[in-house]
């Protein structure tokens, strides 16, 4: 694999979690975007630096992290003052339960490889690409009504596989 669609491939595993992460930092959905792509376009020129088989996801949640930081730092002294102890404990307690998978969240990574190609691929461009489901019928070609039902349907197999899969561990 080459080295621009590795890179492709790890930012799109990380993004929710950089994103998660950041917007945890900001509290605000737009400034959290703006702050995870520019964390995106400082890992791609900082590619070079990161050794394959580490943990790209931790690599970048350090570098949204002093993205958020920077953020934050010339946008709060014009409104509010906020101790640089307090902003370094928020970012500490958001990454590691960042870090903290649940047994909801294996779960549902499991099932989800679970799935056919063609609804993984579904359920992957819909969440992990930020789109509506209007939007995501007109890519399919498909009315939004028959998208809703079929997204509904595997959202129930889903939730059916999470439930027995808990059940399973005991964490029901």
């Amino acid at each position: 694999m080459d080295r621009e669609k590795l890179f492709i491939k790890l930012m799109r595993e990380s993004q929710g979690v950089i994103y998660t992460l950041v917007l945890a930092m900001v509290h605000n959905g737009s400034d959290a975007e703006d702050i995870t792509q520019e964390t995106f376009a400082v890992m791609w020129k900082k590619f070079d630096m990161f050794e394959p088989g580490t943990n790209f996801t931790a690599w970048g949640c350090k570098i949204a992290r002093i993205q958020a930081l920077r953020f934050i730092d010339k946008t709060c002294h014009s409104k509010v003052f906020i101790s640089e102890d307090l902003i370094q404990t928020i970012a500490d307690r958001a990454e590691s339960k960042l870090q903290t998978v649940s047994p909801q969240t294996e779960a549902l990574r499991n099932c989800l490889k679970k799935l056919p190609k063609k609804e993984y691929d579904l359920i992957q461009t819909r969440y992990e690409g930020r789109i509506t489901t209007k939007k995501l019928a007109d890519i399919v070609g498909v009315s939004l009504h028959v998208m809703y039902s079929v997204m509904s349907k595997i959202h129930n197999r889903l939730r059916l596989c999470v439930r027995r899969a808990l059940a399973e561990q005991g964490d029901l």
